[in-house]
């Protein structure tokens, strides 16, 4: 996951986390479509594809994920509804803590943490979702956990 963290943090310093700036300069446009069944986001070369019905975190969480996928991974790739992602499934563990870090980088995180904060704070400070946000709380304490134990 190391590489797809500093991949995150490479994009973030060059462009921040403003989407419409990376997808530009990657001349990648998004199109948002009625897709039907499980599917909700679609990467392919220069196009995202995204389910039209999906609120505007989880575009935006989508959109930062197959970017991942575009500077990481080789080919097209799609993400469904309701699909359970596990360890063994590298590339969209990897696509989710690429999104994850480059939506939420480590700098903007600390600068609001502070005890007990409610995830959905979080969530409405990054414009993602409270699930995405919990994540990458989640990334963030075992990250400083293996910092402290090293």
């Amino acid at each position: 996951m190391n590489k797809a963290i500093k991949k995150a943090q490479d994009v973030y310093t060059k462009y921040g986390d403003d989407l419409d700036k990376v997808l530009a300069k990657e001349d990648i446009e998004v199109l948002e479509l009625p897709l039907a069944g499980r599917f909700k986001e679609i990467y392919f070369g220069d196009y995202i594809i995204l389910k039209n019905t999906l609120s505007p975190e989880e575009k935006r969480e989508l959109t930062a994920h197959a970017l991942a996928h575009h500077y990481l991974h080789a080919g097209s790739h799609y993400a469904a509804a309701k699909k359970i992602y596990t360890f063994s499934n590298y590339h969209e563990r990897q696509a989710n803590v690429f999104a994850a870090y480059l939506l939420i980088p480590d700098e903007k995180l600390e600068k609001v943490l502070y005890p007990d904060i409610p995830i959905k704070e979080i969530a409405e400070k990054f414009d993602v979702r409270p699930k995405f946000a919990g994540f990458r709380l989640e990334l963030h304490n075992v990250r400083k956990e293996m910092v402290r134990s090293t």
